[in-house]
């Protein structure tokens, strides 16, 4: 499934993934990112703002996350703007 939109919010209810790439990054990790992932499901993202940005990979478990950090990258960043249904955040 290929997501096009608001990264934060329209995230189907009834889809739970295997993972999740994010092509933007937020400024922060924010556990809402993990909800549409089933336990074991990774995320991988670049995170941070416009001077520095790092990629991470989040498994998300049961009680637990584990978060890995890789290369310095440079993506655009995550911002919040107009969903799929057309609200404004």
């Amino acid at each position: 499934i290929f997501k096009h939109g608001d990264g934060h919010i329209d995230w189907p209810k009834d889809i739970i993934f295997d993972g999740v790439l994010r092509a933007a990054a937020p400024r922060a990790f924010h556990q809402d990112l993990l909800n549409p992932l089933k336990d074991g499901g990774k995320v991988v993202f670049p995170v941070g703002d416009d001077k520095s940005q790092t990629c991470k990979v989040v498994v998300k478990n049961k009680d637990e996350t584990e978060e890995q950090c890789y290369d310095e990258v440079s993506f655009v960043p995550m911002l919040g703007g107009t969903s799929i249904d057309g609200k404004d955040l």
